[in-house]
């Protein structure tokens, strides 16, 4: 026993050797059990050794030193030391258990290329209290069995490049300032073999220096505030986590402070509670690479990265549920995640968060995501691109994908599926977007497939999108010269609206078939001057349905296929301005009560190429309430059963009527105008029976040019009827009435009828 300052063996020279077989107490500052000064010194300590007060129980100065503890070492107190070595190359095998306490120090070297192999259990508690301390380059420390950390204390402190940490045991590290390996220098490498349990505020890694490498095979378990399992602060660092990661309770698992830091998370990582974070870097160009699943909830983060061109690669499934929850957040331009399975967020998660310019998530496997505020990837920053090749189903007011900046772009290759108010697949908050759905979109129920809300948007669908149920909408734009290309076919019930443009300019160019049925229904929506639509195939409105509904002036609706309108308050075309042009080149049928083409606005234009059939009472083919309107009807029309074909309330109306038109039935009407110096050209042939009306003019001033044959047959029957002063009616083609029908009648003043063809009666 060595007490009050002496020294129980002292040797100077070279090449010493002490063999002590027995059991070693040191106590009280500067007592020293074995001192050696000199180079190739081996010290064996046999039995266990109690160095407490400020003792040392062996103390080596000199190269090659070599001190093999067979016994237990307990310390204790401050400036206590077990076994201090001075010199390189020095080598301490700790074979018994280590206990140190008190601000003492298990094993301290200090020197290059040191070796520490412990191969017993180490227990290290209290501040400044360390297992190990090593000093100087090229280090290598064993720890083979378990390690228990606490109350401040600190397992293996290695300060010096190079160095390197193996922990075959389980580490175990509870409590502030407790640290279970700690390197301070260039190179350093800590091989976790074994489990890594930190809570209380502690750390189970921590690395100061360039280049560092932790393998941590075993599963890491973190829980509490400020608590972490791995903590580099360095460039070009590498984490390699092998196993299951659970991270708890505001714990952080991995942290690296340092540019082009790479974590690579091979095992399932779950985070739960608020300030928990699974993996975190703090510097540019940093990469995670998630091999295996991630589970985040309560408010943690499984994935935090700050800084510029960061990239994860999320390989495994992720799940994230809860408020404030985030499966991977970036903060920092030109980021790159990658997720390759599914993805799942509810209650209020969010997937991916990507805030900074030119950020890009591709998501390759399904993402559902479920519950207000929940959303599934969200980028805030310019030039955003999101790649969703696999499905995406949104439901109970989450959002599939979020962007908020200019120049977005949402490639989305998947079926997509979108339910319930609130609930959004893809919305866009910022000027020159486009979206790209290649797959079939159902939303239903109050949903939204595609919102963007800025200038220069384009929305190209070329799946089909079916949209069922009072405020679901297929694609929304609220911006000036939005455009919408329909590659695939429109179905609309149920009051769901198909395309809804809000803003000046826009276009819509619909190339599949079109199908709106139901009240309140909308295929496509406008509200905003020069707005054009183009409708290339098929259309058939029902049941009080709107096809096309433009609300501006300067509008233009191109309907190239045939439209079909059946239904009370049915209508293909309806524009609502001044100027409102409809160029029908496909054929129009109406019947049910339903309108072809509604255009409320003056100066208002109807083309229509293609042969026209109404049918029904109050059904009506072109229907134009303004002054200055123009008709241009050059295919054949048919009007019968209380039918009109075209309707025009307001002044100086013309409508030219090329094609032949037939008129069967009371209360059907071919041409009927309300208003003064209306005129009708009927180039065509006009053929009226069952008491129909081939043309009707309420107002002064008007002129029908009738070109070719007038047939009229039947009791009621009317070729023309003008009810007006001033009505001039020019029949230059032969006219046949039979059978109790009227050929022209004029009922006012100042009246003109020009017969030049022969008349039949």
């Amino acid at each position: 026993m060595s007490a009050g300052g002496g020294h129980g063996i002292d040797i100077t020279g070279d090449s010493a050797t002490v063999d002590n077989k027995g059991t070693m107490t040191v106590t009280d500052p500067e007592s020293m059990g074995i001192q050696i000064d000199g180079d190739q010194a081996v010290v064996n300590n046999e039995g266990e050794s109690t160095i407490t007060n400020g003792g040392t129980g062996t103390q080596i100065n000199g190269d090659d030193a070599t001190a093999n503890n067979s016994g237990k070492t307990t310390v204790d107190g401050k400036d206590s030391t077990g076994t201090e070595i001075n010199g390189n190359n020095g080598k301490v095998i700790q074979d018994g258990d280590l206990d140190v306490s008190g601000g003492g120090h298990g094993i301290d070297i200090t020197g290059d290329s040191a070796t520490v192999d412990n191969k017993g259990t180490m227990t290290v508690t209290d501040p400044e209290s360390m297992g190990i301390q090593i000093d100087g380059d090229q280090a290598v420390v064993n720890n083979e069995g378990d390690s228990s950390i606490t109350n401040g204390g600190t397992g293996t402190q290695i300060n010096g490049d190079d160095a390197t940490a193996n922990n075959t045991g389980k580490t175990t590290v509870d409590g502030k300032d407790s640290t279970g390996t700690e390197i301070n220098g260039n190179n350093g490498k800590v091989i976790q073999d074994g489990d890594l349990d930190v809570s209380g505020g502690g750390h189970g890694i921590d690395i100061t220096g360039d280049s560092a490498t932790v393998d941590n095979k075993g599963t890491m378990t973190v829980t509490d505030p400020e608590s972490m399992g791995i903590q580099i602060d360095s460039d070009k660092a590498i984490v390699n986590n092998e196993g299951d990661s659970s991270i708890t309770n505001g714990g952080t698992g991995t942290q690296i402070n340092g540019d082009e830091a790479t974590a690579n998370n091979s095992g399932k990582t779950i985070v739960d509670g608020k300030d928990a974070t699974g993996t975190e870097i703090n510097g540019n160009n940093g990469k995670v690479i998630q091999d295996g699943d991630l589970d985040v909830s309560g408010g943690g983060h499984g994935i935090d990265i700050t800084g510029d061109s960061a990239t994860v690669d999320n390989k495994g499934t992720m799940t994230v549920t809860d408020p404030e929850s985030m499966g991977i957040q970036i903060d920092g331009d030109k980021a790159i995640v990658n997720n390759e399975g599914e993805s799942t967020i509810t209650n209020g998660g969010t997937g991916t968060q990507i805030n900074g310019d030119d950020a890009t998530a591709n998501n390759t496997g399904k993402t559902t995501v479920d519950g207000k505020d929940s959303t599934g990837t969200e980028i805030n920053g310019n030039n955003g691109k999101v790649i969703q090749d696999g499905d995406l189903d949104v439901s109970g007011g989450g959002h599939g994908i979020d962007i908020t900046g200019d120049s977005a772009t949402v490639d989305n290759k998947g079926t997509m599926t979108v339910t319930d108010p609130e609930s959004m697949g893809i919305q866009i908050d910022g000027d020159k977007a486009i979206v790209n759905n290649e797959g079939e979109s159902t939303i239903t129920n109050g949903g939204t497939g595609t919102q963007i809300n800025g200038d220069d948007a384009t929305a190209n669908n070329s799946g089909k999108t079916i949209v069922d149920g009072k405020d679901a909408t297929g694609t929304e734009i609220n911006g000036n010269n939005g455009k919408v290309i329909q590659d695939g076919d429109l179905d609309v019930s149920g009051g769901g609206h198909g395309i809804d443009i809000t803003g000046d300019s826009a276009t819509v160019d619909n190339k599949g078939t079109m199908t709106v049925t139901d009240p309140e229904s909308m295929g496509i929506q406008i509200d905003g001057d020069k707005a054009v639509v183009n409708n290339e195939d098929d259309s058939s409105i029902t049941n009080g349905g709107t096809g096309t509904q433009i609300n501006g002036d300067d509008a233009t609706a191109n309907n190239n296929g045939k439209t079909t309108v059946d239904g009370k308050d049915s209508t293909g075309t309806e524009i609502n301005g001044n100027n409102g042009k409809v160029i029908q080149d496909g054929d129009l049928d109406v019947s049910g009560g339903g309108h072809g083409i509604d255009i409320t606005g003056d100066s208002a234009t109807v083309d229509n190429k293609g042969t026209m059939t109404v049918t029904d009472p109050e059904s009506i083919g072109i229907q134009v309430d303004g002054d200055q309107a123009v008709v241009n009807n050059e295919g054949e029309s048919a009007i019968t059963n209380g039918g009109t074909g075209t309707q025009i309330n307001g002044d100086d109306a013309t409508a030219n009527n090329n094609g032949k038109t037939t008129v069967d039935g009371k209360d059907s009407t071919g041409t009927e105008i309300a208003g003064n110096n209306g005129k009708v050209i009927q180039d065509g042939d006009l053929d009226v029976s069952g008491g129909g009306h081939g043309i009707d003019i309420t107002g002064d001033s008007a002129t029908v040019d009738n070109k070719g044959t007038m047939t009229v047959t039947d009791p009621e029957s009317i070729g023309i009827q003008i009810d007006g002063d001033q009505a001039i009616v020019n029949n230059e083609g032969e006219s046949t009435i039979t059978n109790g029908g009227t050929g022209t009648q004029i009922n006012g003043n100042d009246a003109t009828a020009n017969n030049s063809g022969k008349n039949h009666c």
